[in-house]
């Protein structure tokens, strides 16, 4: 079965989160927000500071920040700051020949190439931005209301193989 990651899907529920506050939140807030682990969420948010989506700051206020512009922040590039550039299959990665043992006679190679592209260019253009405008509570009511304060973004550039 094809699925992201636990990882993944923290990395996207905080992003989105953390799109509605221009104030530092807690990992522990964000957390029980939204019934997570603590530890692994803590985790992939020390990864998302690293890659430079988010930024963290201690203190009695202190807590974690998005950075980044979310109109510009792919699904592909969280995955590639929490488990590596995205793979679906030995033969896709950027060794491919040396990933799969029967690369050289393989039948199904170009068919299993072709689904890989078509779902990293899904993931390439599908932005934190989308999940957060297409996120519902019941069947009106916007998950994160981006009318809060100003915040401020900078650009991430894309570190893409294709």
């Amino acid at each position: 079965m094809l699925s992201l990651t636990k990882r993944v899907d923290y990395g996207l529920i905080a992003l989105a989160d953390l799109c509605g506050s221009s104030n530092p939140v807690s990992a522990r807030d964000l957390a029980e927000r939204h019934h997570v682990s603590l530890p692994l969420l803590a985790n992939v948010l020390k990864d998302l500071c690293a890659y430079g989506l988010v930024s963290s700051s201690r203190g009695k206020r202190g807590g974690y920040r998005l950075i980044a512009d979310p109109a510009f922040v792919t699904v592909e590039q969280v995955i590639e700051a929490l488990e590596g550039p995205f793979q679906l299959a030995a033969c896709t990665g950027a060794d491919h020949a040396a990933g799969c043992e029967v690369s050289l006679n393989c039948t199904i190679k170009w068919s299993v190439n072709k689904i890989h592209g078509a779902v990293q260019k899904i993931l390439g253009t599908v932005t934190i931005s989308d999940i957060v405008s297409q996120a519902r509570v019941g069947s009106s009511e916007v998950l994160v209301d981006k009318a809060g304060g100003d915040v401020a973004f900078h650009e991430v550039p894309l570190n893409l193989e294709v």
